[in-house]
This record gives structure tokens, C-alpha cells and sequence, in this order.
């Protein structure tokens, strides 16, 4: 197998993992300059709003607020790609993706519904993160498992305490039912040895 040498991380470059993570980052690239040349269409026809279009609770995750925001997003796909890319290989990204999005819009609008608009791939990214983590737990190798518990237990308690403590407004339930989704992937492809070749 093809790895890269970047800081002391042997990163795989087989097509297998670089290309389903490039295509999602290459489409929330496209969506966010399209939406500049459209004088913000996409954004308003993909945005989630409480209520609005079924949609709305997958699409908003291809649209962002401005620059940073999306360059965040795309530094967590990249961040999620260096440490969990053997989960997500294949077909298993594109499939992850639009369910892990559905998820947090759900989370938001049985959970949040005071909270009117949301932007943006964190819910999905958390989902990843989760499920990335819960895939090392389960892991054969045990330094793995240990590293894949401790992260397993951060994204848990990160998610408690934005519950509690965040500003309203902020897609906390979207990045909670992000993170469960992500947990409960894990667990299935587990069972069915989906993250085995």
C-alpha cells in the first residue's frame, strides 16, 4: 500500500481512501463558490430553516457562512481523513456523509427548534470524528483500542458540555445527533465486519 510520510504519520494514498474524501471536499468547495457566483441562491435554497423544505435537513450541510467557515470544515475532513481513513473507505464516505447530515438535522429540529437557521458539515464531522473513534475502540490491536476509548470518551463529554454551556443558537443537538449517528455506524459496521476488506 502507498503511504505518505507527513510529520511521522504514514498516511495511505491508495485511490481507495484519498478519492471519496476529495470528492466531498471538492463539492463543498464548488457548492460554497458557486453560491458566490449566485449571489447566495444555493444558500437559500439549501440552508436548513425550522420547518421549511424535508431537504433542508441534508442539504444545509453543503452550505457555510463565509470563508472560515468553510475552510474549518475542510481542515476537520482532512483532520478525520488522517485518523480514521480506513473506516471510511470506498463507498462508505458518500453513503456516511448525507445519512450522518440527516441525522444532525433531525437532532436540530426535534431538539432545537427555537433555533430558525443552520449552515455547515460540523454535524457530519462529529458523526465522522464518533464513529472514527468507536471503530478504533472496537480495533483488534490494543494500543488502538485504548487510543479509540479515550476518544470515544472526549467526543462524548465535548458534546455534554456544549449541551449545557453553548450560546444559543449554535447546532449543539445537530452535532449530537452527528455523533450518535456516527456512534451507531460504528457499532453496525462492527458487527457486520463492514470495516474489514
Amino acid at each position: 500500500m502507498r503511504k505518505l510520510q507527513v510529520f511521522g504519520l504514514h498516511i495511505p494514498t491508495a485511490p481507495r481512501y484519498v478519492v471519496p474524501f476529495f470528492v466531498v471536499g471538492v463539492g463543498l468547495t464548488l457548492v460554497f463558490v458557486f453560491n458566490l457566483m449566485f449571489a447566495e441562491a444555493l444558500d437559500r435554497a439549501l440552508r436548513y430553516e425550522y420547518g421549511a423544505e424535508p431537504w433542508r435537513l441534508v442539504s444545509y450541510i453543503f452550505v457555510h457562512q463565509d470563508i472560515a467557515h468553510l475552510l474549518l470544515n475542510l481542515f476537520g475532513l482532512l483532520a478525520i481523513y488522517v485518523m480514521f481513513m480506513e473506516h471510511f473507505q470506498r463507498y462508505r464516505l458518500l453513503l456516511f456523509v448525507p445519512l450522518a447530515g440527516l441525522a444532525g438535522g433531525l437532532g436540530m429540529h426535534w431538539l432545537s427548534p427555537q433555533v430558525y437557521l443552520m449552515y455547515g458539515f460540523s454535524a457530519v464531522l462529529y458523526g465522522l470524528f464518533a464513529a472514527g473513534a468507536l471503530g478504533e475502540a472496537l480495533s483488534a490491536e490494543r494500543s488502538r483500542r485504548l487510543l479509540g476509548v479515550f476518544m470515544v470518551i472526549a467526543v462524548v463529554l465535548k458534546i455534554s458540555f456544549d449541551l449545557y454551556t453553548a450560546p444559543p443558537g449554535l447546532a449543539v443537538t445537530a452535532h449530537a445527533g452527528g455523533a450518535v449517528f456516527g456512534l451507531l455506524w460504528a457499532l453496525l459496521a462492527w458487527a457486520l465486519r463492514l470495516d474489514h476488506d
